[in-house]
């Protein structure tokens, strides 16, 4: 992984389309535009974004450190997934964190987990964009195990932060976001 999606691979993955605004379901108002790939290599679901962000970046946790919970104040993504949604029972789901210089965190299903996790972030010169490259693991010992898995449930939600404040003005997702990704209805 090197932060850059030119590689043959990316371009047989299936694209992320028609990203919109949470709750508004409205295209980005900020510019935030985002691309997007996926595809299952192995027991990884790899995923590739380009983040547009024409208003800058604003992400403090460099990739080497295990961060805490204020990496949701940053400019990053959220990955969620998890097996599809059985009536009646509770959704249980995966999710990851990574922010715009390559810091990730593992919650709920995944909590603090860091092993099999591959991460690159690169961000552009001007510092108006940056692409992730993320394999996540479908099994991670005594934590989850998806291997078996033939659909899953999968939302990313783009929280681009300019500066150091507690909402980002945009809350932006692969598909409808209502709230939060982490409802089953926004996944």
């Amino acid at each position: 992984f090197d932060g850059d999606l030119s590689d043959a691979a990316w371009k047989e993955a299936a694209k992320l389309t028609g990203w919109t605004q949470a709750d508004l379901l409205l295209p980005t108002a900020e510019g935030n535009e985002t691309e997007g790939r996926i595809m299952r290599v192995g027991n990884h679901l790899v995923i590739g974004l380009v983040c547009e962000q024409p208003n800058g970046i604003w992400a403090q946790t460099p990739a080497d450190v295990h961060t805490g919970t204020r990496i949701w104040r940053e400019a990053g993504c959220e990955f969620f997934f998890g097996p599809p949604v059985k009536a009646g029972e509770e959704q249980e789901f995966i999710q990851y964190i990574v922010n715009a210089l390559g810091a990730f965190r593992g919650f709920n299903k995944a909590q603090d987990n860091r092993k099999d996790v591959h991460c690159a972030v690169k961000q552009a010169d001007d510092g108006k964009s940056y692409t992730i490259e993320v394999a996540l693991p479908l099994k991670v010992d005594g934590l989850y195990d998806y291997t078996d898995g033939r659909a899953f449930t999968f939302n990313v939600m783009r929280n681009p932060f300019y500066g150091n404040t507690f909402n980002s003005k945009e809350r932006i997702g692969w598909a409808p976001i209502f709230f939060t990704a982490g409802r089953p209805e926004s996944r």
